[in-house]
């Protein structure tokens, strides 16, 4: 089995490719088509695809400003471009009739705007946050004490509240912690309560949620 090293987006005489390092050594380039693992089993958009269509439009900004952003830039570029992806994908649902960006919802949050908010053709209201992770950093850490505080305060619980992600948070919860750690700890039982409790999603974990509401 080969396990990939580093995976990254070229341009090859107007073509994007996947290039791709192997851990046995092999190398190979792919055209970039986002048909392959675009559906799971039950007709869901993956991760995988959701990441790729935001890696290869934060790819093709780079290639039109003529240079490569920085770290802060970057991660500020692709934010805005996991809320663009996810409303774009998300639009097509066959349980969506519309979405709205960046909506000030007092019910949820009396200081910032709700990224995308959408209403399902059963007519349900559904309040989705949008950001890379809420578990790495001290700004990620941040929002989910927000998340925690709005969770244990009832806020949650009385909306369609689902927090959307675009990295998976399995391996984030399945890591040990070392001895004594206390923040790691608290930050894994807030990942995985939230999650449980149908508020923490990944695009797909989202995208099959909406089918039930």
């Amino acid at each position: 089995m080969k396990n990939i090293v580093k995976k990254s987006l070229i341009d090859i005489n107007g073509q994007t490719y996947w290039s791709i390092f192997y851990t046995n050594g092999h190398y190979e380039q792919i055209p970039v088509t986002f048909e392959e693992n675009k559906l799971d089993a039950d007709g869901n958009i993956t991760n995988e695809h959701f990441n790729e269509m935001v890696d290869a439009l934060l790819h093709q900004y780079e290639r039109e400003l003529g240079s490569t952003l920085g770290r802060q830039a970057k991660a500020t570029k692709r934010g805005l471009l996991l809320e663009q992806v996810a409303h774009d994908l998300l639009i097509n649902h066959p349980n969506v009739d519309n979405i709205e960006s960046q909506v000030f919802c007092s019910e949820i949050d009396e200081f910032s705007s709700i990224d995308l908010v959408i209403r399902t053709k059963t007519g349900k209201k559904v309040y989705v946050p949008v950001a890379r992770d809420l578990w790495l950093g001290t700004s990620q850490t941040d929002r989910l004490q927000i998340q925690a505080a709005k969770f244990t305060g009832g806020i949650l619980s009385r909306h369609n509240y689902c927090y959307l992600v675009g990295d998976c948070f399995a391996n984030f919860l399945g890591e040990t912690c070392a001895t004594g750690s206390r923040k790691k700890v608290t930050v894994q039982k807030w990942v995985k309560k939230l999650s449980d409790n149908k508020m923490l999603f990944t695009f797909n974990g989202l995208y099959r949620h909406l089918r039930t509401l």
